[in-house]
């Protein structure tokens, strides 16, 4: 647990995947508990709430994504600041939401929804190298 964090990770989404989220800030102690949510769509990238895996989402911000979005693994920041959480989509901001609004959780869930096509054994998204940076100054 560090106050200011950096989540990255590398997301690469199949064409027809259903819907794919990146759940963070979960409080694993309240699975109820309202949660920030990145959703990758067929068409869009958007900034959520929700409370559960599979439940509604409210949707805060939507950014229409490129087809090329397909063709390769894309960067996906999650920063926790001082009073929000912000969200980078290869270096692009997305959106924000305060951290009062959906809790101060410290776990994030890989969550895909299903595909939109009748495939057999073929994966829906790719998650690679996720990493962590504890944000701000180094102390001596």
């Amino acid at each position: 647990e560090t106050p200011h964090a950096r989540i990255s990770l590398f997301v690469w989404i199949q064409q027809g995947s259903g819907p794919v989220d990146v759940d963070f800030s979960i409080d694993t102690k309240s699975p109820s508990a309202r949660r920030g949510c990145v959703r990758f769509t067929g068409e869009s990238i958007q900034l959520c709430e929700k409370a559960t895996d599979f439940g509604d989402v409210t949707v805060l911000q939507s950014t229409e994504l490129d087809p090329s979005v397909y063709q390769r693994f894309h960067v996906l920041d999650i920063e926790k600041q001082s009073t929000d959480w912000f969200v980078f989509f290869e270096q692009r901001f997305v959106g924000s939401i305060p951290i009062e609004r959906i809790g101060f959780g410290s776990a994030i869930r890989l969550v895909v929804h299903g595909s939109n096509e009748i495939r057999s054994n073929e994966t829906e998204v790719y998650f690679a190298d996720v990493q962590l940076s504890e944000l701000g100054p180094k102390e001596p």
